[in-house]
């Protein structure tokens, strides 16, 4: 857990002094892979979706007690659970289909990669709870029910939706 503030002695190389790098602000916050999750632009860059590179780094950690931490170029949001798999992706993928139309240059390719590399962890139960913490628009439940109603996916996300509406559904399929 964090104090005030985090302090290091930096180091230097042919007498300049060598910036912290993110796998260190990581590693001190992360003590093993289920202690948080990277989101945001870094994650599109990551996962090949786009050519663009962030400066910050964006993650949720259940590993700081302050709602939000930023330790040089990487910003903590605190969530107070386990970052299992299922969850893990669940966050990532939602993170990914809030921001579609904001993700620069995005390859298809990639996106369908890592839908169909990981649709399979998706669970409701596990989706009902990162829902209670990170209130999704219901277009982008819209837009999740659709993908996973097209891959074949069993889903009970109509209980989030209006029957009464229509919801602006990105075009995600391949171009023809």
């Amino acid at each position: 857990m964090f104090q005030k503030g985090i302090f290091y002695l930096p180091k230097y190389h042919k007498g300049k002094r060598v910036n912290i790098r993110q796998y260190q602000i990581k590693s001190y916050v992360f003590s093993n892979n289920n202690d948080g999750v990277l989101i945001g632009d870094r994650l599109y860059y990551r996962l090949k979706l786009s050519n663009v590179m962030a400066k910050e780094f964006l993650y949720y950690t259940n590993q700081i007690d302050e709602r939000s931490k930023k330790v040089g170029n990487a910003r903590f949001i605190y969530l107070p659970f386990d970052f299992d798999p299922s969850t893990s992706t669940i966050i990532q993928l939602m993170d990914i289909l809030r921001n579609f139309h904001k993700i620069v240059n995005i390859d298809l390719n990639e996106f369908h990669k890592f839908l169909y590399l990981n649709i399979n962890l998706y669970d409701d139960v596990v989706f009902y709870k990162v829902q209670k913490f990170i209130k999704y628009p219901k277009h982008v439940i819209a837009f999740l029910k659709s993908i996973l109603d097209d891959i074949g996916v069993y889903n009970d996300l109509d209980k989030y939706l209006s029957t009464r509406s229509v919801y602006k559904i990105p075009n995600w399929k391949y171009a023809a």
